[in-house]
């Protein structure tokens, strides 16, 4: 694949990371089948795997990109290359986590609700994926949590302290997943704006505040909407704008006169030679059917005149009658 580094790179990097950065995520992906991939190689990706245990790992089997060197390479069989993703799949999904988290209290910058009820979704510095018990006040806020539990793709915590300064900005928020239940619509601030029915669901600020920040946002970002009628008014004073405007000038300027009577007397006879070209055009078109109505006329008058003598041939016929 054209890598300029060595697996031995790749673990010096890693090795270094990991001692000098405490609490650093690393994720990486792996690609399944590259056209010069041995089963050599593709062990040693399953060691890599199972010497750091990566929290996050992107899986994909290869797919020959148009324009690329690759895609002219012969490629591997579809059934090794499942298989080979298949086992880095259930390698990735055999080790735990995020288990040396559990007990210890971590910052979190909550950002949206869960997909379950119970839920709104953060993340801590490292980007590990935080549960919090479902309160809509700590949407956009940052907290200190106590995680309780974790499993293979997030953890489970419990607010110990809302931290007032350094929160999130106070934005709206518009994705499906983060709309309130029923229950909340009661009792939240709700205010929709737009197709899309962006709902703001922060409302921190005191004393009115936060509608005041909500109104000046949206203000600045919905698109202005200008009614017909008012479309309508504009093109009408343009339009006479531009008419003034070409009065004034034939008016006060012989010249702009003068091209504007032989502009109009170009347009004219355009306009004639037109009508005339149709005129033409319906007058051949009646001569034409006319001379087909003519001929089949008097073909039909010889057929009849010999349905008694029986003429063989057309000139016969003719010649007949």
């Amino acid at each position: 694949m054209k890598r300029e580094y060595t697996r031995s790179d790749f673990e010096m990097l890693v090795d270094y990371l990991l001692q000098n950065v405490p609490g650093i995520t690393i994720a990486t992906d792996i690609i399944c089948g590259f056209p010069t991939e041995s089963e050599e190689d593709f062990l040693q990706t399953m060691e890599l795997l199972d010497k750091y245990k990566f929290p996050v790992v992107n899986i994909a089997q290869f797919y020959p990109r148009p324009g690329t060197v690759a895609a002219k390479m012969p490629k591997l069989q579809s059934g090794i290359v499942k298989d080979r993703s298949r086992r880095v799949t259930a390698h990735f999904e055999s080790y735990r986590t995020w288990d040396h988290l559990v007990g210890r209290r971590e910052r979190v910058w909550v950002i949206e609700y869960g997909k379950d009820e119970n839920y709104v979704v953060g993340h801590t510095e490292g980007y590990t994926q935080v549960l919090l018990p479902r309160d809509a006040k700590l949407l956009g806020r940052s907290v200190i949590a106590q995680v309780v539990s974790a499993d293979k793709w997030s953890v489970k915590g419990e607010v110990v302290e809302v931290l007032e300064e350094e929160g999130l900005p106070q934005v709206s928020i518009a994705r499906k997943n983060i709309l309130p239940s029923p229950s909340e619509l009661k009792s939240q601030k709700l205010h929709v704006a737009g197709r899309n029915k962006t709902t703001s669901l922060i409302d921190q600020t005191p004393a009115g505040a936060g509608d005041r920040s909500v109104q000046e946002h949206t203000a600045k970002t919905a698109p202005e909407v200008v009614p017909k009628t008012e479309l309508r008014n504009r093109f009408v004073a343009w339009l006479l704008f531009a008419s003034v405007v070409l009065l004034l000038l034939c008016a006060f300027d012989p010249l702009m006169t003068s091209c504007a009577t032989v502009g109009c007397v170009l347009l004219k006879a355009q306009q004639v030679k037109l009508q005339r070209a149709k005129l033409i055009g319906m007058k051949m078109i009646k001569e034409y059917e006319a001379e087909r109505l003519g001929t089949m006329l008097s073909d039909s008058q010889i057929k009849r005149s010999c349905s008694t003598c029986r003429c063989d041939t057309l000139e016969t016929q003719a010649a007949h009658h």
